[in-house]
């Protein structure tokens, strides 16, 4: 009788273990309009005030700004993409998910890696996205970083 109870334990710690893989394992959902800070580096002073200039941006000069920190991108990565390709799927995924738009501008912000990825709609001129690709090429090839 004791083996059975024993079992019990064992058998509920691995099923909550399998269930945290997974959630770890998801691509990262917008549950804020603008800010979904994941990583927590926000605080709420200076999450309040990027809100404020996120909302005017929106309001303003019709310019969508969407930021997202992220603890480590490649407990998302389940394909192993390069950062920039995870930095486009995402914004694709949340594109198709309504939380983005041809308009909207998603800013990831990586805590391991210490990078930063921007990623622009297609409503901006091709000549943007020349520029958000050519600052990427540089940010990741230079020893700075």
């Amino acid at each position: 009788m004791k083996h059975r109870y024993l079992h019990f334990p064992s058998l509920l710690g691995l099923v909550v273990l399998l269930w945290s893989i997974t959630l770890h394992a998801q691509t990262p959902v917008a549950r804020d309009l603008y800010i979904n800070d994941y990583a927590g580096i926000l605080s709420p002073e200076v999450e309040s005030t990027l809100r404020h200039r996120l909302e005017f941006h929106a309001d303003q000069k019709d310019i969508q700004i969407h930021v997202l920190t992220l603890d480590n991108y490649n407990y998302q990565n389940e394909n192993g993409l390069t950062w920039q390709q995870f930095n486009q799927t995402l914004f694709d995924s949340w594109s198709n998910n309504g939380a983005l738009n041809e308009r909207s501008i998603l800013i990831i912000a990586d805590r391991n890696s210490n990078q930063i990825g921007v990623t622009i709609g297609d409503f901006y001129p091709s000549y943007y996205q020349e520029i958000v690709n050519e600052q990427y090429t540089k940010s990741m090839n230079s020893t700075d970083f």
